[in-house]
């Protein structure tokens, strides 16, 4: 994939994260996923996880903020990093910031890619 196709998917993915209904971000998942240093998670583990993250902040704003840096990792993964801001909101509680989002991606069988590892750390 181009760097602007991988730009749009990691697009896809940040819009996915604000979408009704909760989840719609889980299609980008493989069926098992190294999830926040978790390894091996399944799919029904993240959806649990989304609809938990949905209740505590049902009010999000998420944009990349940077550039998409593309890393080729060993045999058919590519690892994408990219500075991620957000923005979170319950009634009064709020929170803020800037984080680096790290996904590797696959591809598959039918030509598409996937995510199989999803980590961040606070950026800088």
């Amino acid at each position: 994939m181009n760097p602007d196709s991988l730009r749009d998917y990691v697009e896809a993915f940040v819009q996915a994260g604000l979408a009704r209904p909760v989840g719609s971000e889980l299609r980008f998942f493989a069926e098992r996923v190294d999830y926040f240093g978790a390894p091996n998670v399944a799919r029904q583990q993240i959806q649990r996880d989304l609809v938990r993250y949905n209740k505590k902040w049902p009010h999000r704003r998420f944009w990349i903020d940077g550039d998409v840096q593309v890393e080729r990792q060993s045999g058919n993964e590519i690892k994408l990093l990219f500075p991620l801001r957000y923005e979170l909101r319950n009634g009064s509680r709020h929170a803020s910031g800037k984080v680096l989002k790290s996904l590797t991606l696959v591809k598959t069988a039918d030509n598409e890619m996937q995510i199989v590892a999803v980590n961040e750390s606070k950026a800088p």
